[in-house]
């Protein structure tokens, strides 16, 4: 697939966009989890 040049500040502009995205979900859901494990320590100890 070619691109026009004038297309590709666009395309990298989404593209860093969508992994940032990507990036804040995953540290969430990682914070979450790991809240998680620690209340279960807390339970179980």
């Amino acid at each position: 697939m070619k691109c026009p040049v004038s297309m590709l500040p666009r395309v990298g502009s989404s593209t860093a966009s969508i992994l940032f995205v990507i990036g804040v979900i995953a540290t969430i859901s990682y914070a979450l989890h790991a809240q998680q494990n620690k209340a279960k320590a807390n339970k179980n100890g």
